[in-house]
């Protein structure tokens, strides 16, 4: 398969960096994005042959109607930003103190907006159906795509296919395994309760901070002492909080942690644990240990017969050595509660800019990518899409 529409890619790159750039100007967090959804409107509310649909308070659904027969294919962006302050020095940086797209998504959606235009107009060479999603919320759980999915978006939806930039990845790759690709991803709050005193009189008093530093010394111990070596999960302890003066023991003391895995199993296990852990801790230095274990997103899980697909199109489309197959992540992405319900595929692509010395990661305030990168992601996502096609009528 050749690229399909490389010249109306070429041709729509002026206009997916300024979408770009005027969101990066703007960005808003997670369900706040209101003008963000009105600009993807009003920027394609004159594309032939679309309709909209506003399925939550924020973001939308664009749908594509060929006319002819053929499977749908669902295409995601999310379109939030996050609550962090820009220190780049790029001319469209954040007007907004505090807020900033430091995780690409505003690539997300230009690129996905650039795909509307290009299917809408080329659409009397394309078969089927297909729904462009662009998601709010995906920073912040519960997130965006639950909601979308109970409220029927992915209704008659055969597959999906959905990209994230990579800051550190190179122009011209993508990265993606089969299989479990993202992480279930957790949050732990413990809150110690013993009772305050003097200093000087600790036998007054309750002191919550020891209970505390021996919870989180045991709670390291969790993994290596009762999780398999070949079962996958993080364990990290990332507040420890209490305390006002060097003379004044505290009534409580806080504890926050993450955690990850993959498998519900050892999910439920490491929770269950937790739990154990600080309750013993806390009856033995007599204190009271309230443990809130909070579901993150589940763990994304990409089809191996459509990640296939998708390094057979990066190959198809930008070349032989384009795909990089990398261990499974940690991090977490709620495109995960698509692929519960349909097959597809979610996978990274690179948009590192040339010096690897002034690459930054995402959630940093230094975060900036190079928009060289438009025109593989605007080939990947359609002819990705036009691949999955493939796929599905070849099951039937």
């Amino acid at each position: 398969m050749s690229c399909k529409f490389e010249g109306d890619i070429e041709k729509i790159l002026p206009k997916v960096s300024a979408w770009r750039r005027h969101m990066h100007r703007n960005p808003e967090p997670s369900f706040e994005e209101f003008s963000t959804t009105e600009y993807i409107i009003e920027n394609l509310k004159n594309v032939p042959g679309i309709t909209m649909e506003r399925l939550a308070e924020t973001g939308v659904v664009v749908r594509l109607d060929t006319g002819k027969p053929g499977p749908t294919i669902a295409l995601r962006a999310d379109i939030d930003a996050l609550r962090m302050p820009e220190l780049t020095e790029v001319e469209f940086k954040s007007q907004k103190e505090g807020i900033m797209h430091a995780c690409g998504h505003d690539t997300h959606t230009a690129m996905l907006m650039g795909v509307v235009h290009i299917m809408a107009e080329r659409v009397e060479e394309l078969e089927g159906k297909f729904v462009f999603i662009f998601q709010a919320a995906e920073e912040d759980p519960p997130g965006g795509a639950q909601e979308l999915v109970a409220k029927g978006v992915l209704q008659g939806v055969d597959a999906i296919i959905g990209q994230h930039n990579a800051s550190m990845g190179t122009i011209g790759t993508i990265e993606l395994c089969p299989g479990y690709y993202m992480a279930n991803s957790d949050r732990v709050d413990i809150r110690i309760v013993g009772k305050g005193g003097h200093g000087a009189r600790p036998e007054d008093a309750f002191n919550p901070l020891p209970a505390g530093a021996q919870i989180v010394n045991s709670l390291y111990h969790i993994i290596p002492n009762t999780v398999f070596a070949h079962q996958a999960a993080v364990l990290t302890v990332t507040v420890f909080q209490g305390g006002t003066s060097h003379n004044i023991i505290p009534d409580e003391c806080k504890i926050s942690a993450t955690v990850r895995t993959y498998e519900n199993e050892v999910r439920e296990h490491i929770k269950a644990k937790i739990n154990e852990v600080a309750q013993g801790i806390a009856s033995i230095y007599g204190v009271k240990a309230e443990v809130n274990y909070q579901y993150g997103y589940d763990a994304l899980y990409n089809t191996p017969e459509y990640t296939e697909a998708v390094i057979e199109t990066a190959k198809e489309v930008l070349g032989e050595n384009s795909v990089v197959i990398c261990k499974p992540r940690m991090g977490g992405e709620d495109f995960a509660y698509y692929l519960k319900e349909v097959p597809g595929c979610f996978y990274h692509i690179g948009f590192g800019v040339e010096n690897p010395a002034e690459r930054r990661s995402a959630h940093n305030s230094h975060y900036i990518i190079d928009e060289a990168g438009f025109a593989n992601g605007l080939k990947m996502m359609i002819n990705g899409a036009i691949k999955f096609q493939s796929i599905v009528k070849a099951s039937k």
